[in-house]
């Protein structure tokens, strides 16, 4: 007699799902840690940006306000 039976198992089918189930409890959180870290990332880049914007204008303010402090000083 000849074993047509083609497909899979319970069992086999249980252990896929088992495998799966523990890949994503391992990947899940990384995932969201991964998401907050670009986020922060993103945050940084912006307060950066800022903080660049601050210190050119702070800077051409100084650079025009020059001569007039070298002229009240002396």
């Amino acid at each position: 007699m000849i074993n047509t039976k083609t497909g899979f198992t319970l069992i086999e089918l249980i252990m896929v799902i088992v495998l799966l189930a523990i890949l994503a409890v391992v990947a899940i959180p990384q995932y969201t840690n991964l998401q907050t870290q670009a986020s922060v990332a993103a945050e940084q880049g912006v307060v950066g940006g800022v903080r660049s914007g601050i210190y050119t204008r702070y800077a051409a303010n100084l650079a025009a306000r020059a001569p007039f402090r070298l002229i009240l000083r002396r």
